[in-house]
């Protein structure tokens, strides 16, 4: 019984990731249509496989999460109520947090985030009703402002400040992955070394250019003086700081992914099916940084590798693109095809930082 439960965990995490990958991509069509009810549909049938799905495997607080979605999106593809930009922007929060768990395979070190944004897609709306119940009650109509939803930030952050933020956050993310019982002390302390400089020059950009994201500001903050502690050996690195390295650095991956969203130098284009890729040239943006991300399946995409191909040599000398492929069992084949047929290809990683850092490095947007 408890190797059939494993076995249905296993084929929920994996298949969860794929219905993920493809919500966040409706959601990015659903910004440009908020009306469309072949998208609110797909979206609440998307949710609800994966309410269904949580709640065979046992997995209770995800249950709830994708509930509280499920509820929430009803009323919106019914015209009852309409899509706004909040609810867009904490949908697609709630994609990025999924994806972390999916891709993992397991929820154990995410139950605070889950809850977290439980309440927070609950409580979506909830302000505008108490400020519509309040003005019910005045006799006089009032002058005072009526709650909408916010606006999302606006940044204004240079092309090089960007490039840093983008740059020492990997550069953390891969020291991060590379501490391990295996190494030696020494090669431990110099890892930890390297993420304390690129913490500082993390939290430099946050606080010139980002101040306005303040749990960024908060957790950057965090990762600096535990660093500072680790490397003055105020605090010895073992397996509690190395928890706490691990959670500040997994919160902060967040974070980030939904900074990205309102960064104006970058073009997200979502591909679904196959019959997308031709349309990919007319989505660039030349003076953006495009990130072409591929909800295709590993099978059909290799099949097809000729046809992206094509479409990668006339589009490789215009602009600036990168292409985002999550399964990564698949990019080693894929890369070494494309990279054959096109000598110098658009980046292609299955990473999106990895992603970002190579594209911002080597393919600077022109003033």
């Amino acid at each position: 019984m408890e190797r059939d439960l494993n076995s249905l965990k296993k084929d929920f995490f994996s298949n969860g990731l794929e219905i993920v990958q493809n919500i966040e991509a409706t959601i990015l069509k659903l910004e440009e249509d908020k009306e469309n009810p072949e998208y609110l549909n797909s979206l609440f049938r998307s949710f609800h496989t994966l309410k269904g799905n949580s709640g065979i495997v046992g997995e209770g607080e995800l249950n709830k999460l994708f509930h509280s979605v499920e509820s929430k999106l009803d009323p919106i593809r019914k015209g009852k109520e309409k899509t706004t930009p909040e609810i867009v922007d904490k949908l697609l929060e709630i994609c990025d947090l999924l994806k972390e768990i999916f891709s993992g395979e397991d929820t154990s070190s995410f139950k605070e985030n889950i809850k977290k944004e439980t309440i927070a897609f609950e409580q979506l709306g909830e302000r505008k009703t108490e400020t519509e119940k309040k003005s019910k009650k005045k006799t006089k109509k009032s002058t005072k402002p009526v709650f909408t939803s916010p606006a999302p930030p606006t940044l204004n952050i240079s092309q090089e400040s960007f490039k840093t933020l983008i740059t020492s956050f990997t550069n953390i993310l891969d020291g991060t992955e590379n501490l391990t019982e295996e190494n030696s002390e020494e090669k431990n302390l110099e890892i930890l070394e390297d993420i304390a400089t690129e913490s500082i020059e993390l939290r430099t950009v946050i606080i010139e250019s980002l101040s306005q994201f303040d749990e960024l500001n908060k957790l950057s903050l965090y990762l600096e003086q535990l660093m500072f502690l680790i490397n003055r050996n105020v605090t010895s690195f073992d397996e509690i700081s190395f928890e706490i390295l691990f959670s500040i650095v997994r919160d902060l991956r967040f974070e980030m992914l939904r900074l990205i969203r309102f960064v104006p130098l970058i073009n997200r284009i979502p591909i679904n099916e196959i019959s997308e890729i031709d349309d990919i040239k007319k989505l660039l943006k030349k003076d953006k940084y495009n990130i072409v991300e591929l909800y295709i399946q590993p099978d059909l995409l290799i099949s097809n590798a000729e046809r992206i191909a094509t479409v990668g040599s006339a589009i490789k000398r215009e602009c600036k693109v990168g292409f985002l492929y999550r399964y990564s069992d698949a990019i080693n084949k894929l890369t070494t095809f494309l990279r054959e047929a096109l000598d110098e290809f658009p980046v292609i990683q299955s990473n999106y930082f990895a992603l970002l850092r190579e594209i911002l490095t080597t393919n600077p947007l022109e003033q």
